[in-house]
């Protein structure tokens, strides 16, 4: 058995494919790649809305990163459950 990662290969599959480790090794490598790039343009991105929205104030509607919907809490001040209209939409209707 050859590991292979945290998988085990057959000594006889790693004797068919002689580049597995480094295959894995590439694949490996290519993933976190892949992720250390979305993150950092998420982060980009989100950087550049926030200097854009500081020069240019606009609708928090037309933020593409940060969608945050704060919704009234389902109990009233007493501490009893309030009902909560909505519509199709699932807007609150008051």
């Amino acid at each position: 058995m050859v590991n292979l990662g945290l998988r085990r290969v057959e000594d006889d599959v790693a004797a068919k494919h002689p580049a597995l480790q480094q295959y894995a090794a590439c694949q490996s490598h290519a993933f976190m790649k892949g992720i250390g790039s979305f993150l950092a343009g998420s982060g980009a991105a989100f950087a550049a809305q926030k200097l854009v929205r500081q020069t240019l104030p606009y609708s928090l509607q037309w933020s593409l990163l940060l969608a945050v919907e704060v919704l009234p809490s389902a109990e009233g001040r007493d501490g009893t459950a309030t009902l909560v209209r909505r519509n199709r939409y699932s807007d609150v209707v008051e």
